[in-house]
């Protein structure tokens, strides 16, 4: 039996916020993690795939996890306050968190495979899972793991590189997910599944 890190439903978003792309027209991108500007091998090192979501005309929007990796994220604070189209937030409670995921038009799971392409390809991270759960379609990399639940759910886009994917965006209708999102929502609550994990014990 696998049984993923899910969401539970006490955490989700109860109501979903008016999204940034409805007052300006632009596509609003939300990543969520680590992040790190002094291992450039690290999967965490994201400084240049945001430079050119920015270049893309895409907005990206940092929500960084509080540990010890991302005490190195001067480097993106810096990055944003010179880009209108990188933001950089500060660390927020889970909860307010996923509401304020609700925002955004889609979830970045993109990462450096530099180095660790191995792990990348076995590892499917939270911020997969709490994206879908906020109702965000996720765009990633060709991360085996991450692009066999995006497929499988038809819960966003996957691409060779972020040329590739803003080419996509530009094609894609953002109606095309919502049905499956909100099937995929479900599938990802904690509650929804913990009986199987009882019966295990048991």
């Amino acid at each position: 039996m696998v049984f993923r890190n899910r969401v539970s439903r006490t955490s989700l978003p109860r109501s979903f916020k008016r999204k940034l792309s409805e007052g300006d027209g632009e596509i609003h991108i939300a990543y969520v993690g680590c992040i790190t500007s002094l291992l450039r091998e690290s999967h965490y090192y994201l400084l240049n795939i945001f430079k050119k979501l920015a270049s893309q005309r895409l907005h990206i929007h940092i929500h960084p996890t509080s540990n010890l990796i991302t005490r190195s994220s001067s480097a993106y604070k810096e990055l944003a306050a010179k880009s209108q189209f990188i933001h950089y937030h500060h660390h927020m409670d889970r909860r307010k968190l996923l509401k304020q995921l609700t925002l955004y038009d889609y979830g970045w799971a993109g990462l450096n495979a530099t180095r660790n392409r191995e792990h990348l390809e076995i590892a499917l991270p939270n911020k997969v899972i709490e994206y879908a759960a906020s109702g965000l379609p996720v765009l990633a990399f060709q991360h085996e793991a991450i692009e066999y639940f995006i497929e499988r759910n038809g819960v966003g886009i996957v691409g060779e590189n972020v040329g590739d994917l803003a080419r996509q965006l530009g094609e894609v209708d953002l109606s095309e997910f919502r049905w499956n999102l909100e099937k995929c929502r479900q599938g990802v609550i904690i509650e929804e599944k913990i009986g199987q994990l009882i019966d295990f014990y048991r």
